[in-house]
């Protein structure tokens, strides 16, 4: 019987940022299940400055989450984070790093790739994936609003590929209103309100409603191919 897909199989791996070869991030790697498609979702963790990284509660649990939709993953420290060099880029360099994270996965053979960020992970996420046709999806949970990354804030266009947009019914951080504005029209886009939940999910219920979101969009995926 295979062994069951989780967290505890992450492998430590290292890559550079693109276009940067001196900024080297640090992440955990895990290749999709064997005899399952070929996909793996990369996950970008919320602001450096106020705590957030590889290993934030958020991330984990959309780690799982993934796993449990047979998808490989990768979740990594953004520049000047843990064992990651460089310093923090304010979300510009950061887009380097995930496209870094991107060639990567690639490197590995893998033929499917998706994002997925947390906070500051989903806006830094959202300016990549409306730059990169070759995603199979993107997830944004709790996308601030933009008084809070002025520098990163989506530019025109359409969605390039299917989009989930989640937030909690408290947050008072996340620019719902603004997500909905801009992509309400957009047939590629799915909106999620999870309730009871605010900016950090900290409930219980709130978290596992968010898990089931994650994984019915990544599942929803499989069968658009």
């Amino acid at each position: 019987m295979p062994r069951p897909h989780t967290i505890e199989l992450e492998k430590a791996v290292t890559f550079p940022a693109e276009g940067e070869p001196d900024v080297v991030l640090h992440g955990q790697f895990l290749a999709p299940p064997e005899g399952q498609p070929s996909r793996v979702v990369i996950l970008c963790h919320p602001h450096p400055v106020y705590g957030g990284n590889l290993l934030h509660t958020v991330i984990l649990r959309m780690t799982e989450a993934a796993h449990r939709a047979a998808w490989g993953t990768l979740r990594f420290n953004f520049r000047g984070v843990g064992r990651s060099t460089g310093v923090h880029g304010g979300g510009i360099g950061e887009q380097n790093d995930v496209r870094g994270a991107m060639a990567f996965v690639r490197s590995r053979g893998v033929e499917r790739l998706a994002l997925a960020g947390y906070s500051f992970g989903a806006s830094v996420g959202l300016v990549v994936a409306l730059r990169d046709p070759s995603l199979a999806g993107f997830i944004a949970l709790g996308r601030p609003a933009a008084r809070f990354v002025p520098q990163l804030q989506p530019e025109g266009g359409a969605l390039r590929s299917p989009a989930l947009f989640m937030y909690g019914s408290q947050d008072v951080l996340a620019d719902a209103h603004g997500m909905r504005k801009r992509f309400g029209d957009d047939p590629l886009a799915r909106f999620r309100v999870i309730e009871g939940a605010d900016h950090f999910f900290k409930a219980h219920d709130p978290v596992i409603e968010m898990q089931k979101a994650v994984e019915e969009f990544l599942g929803g995926l499989d069968r658009a191919t």
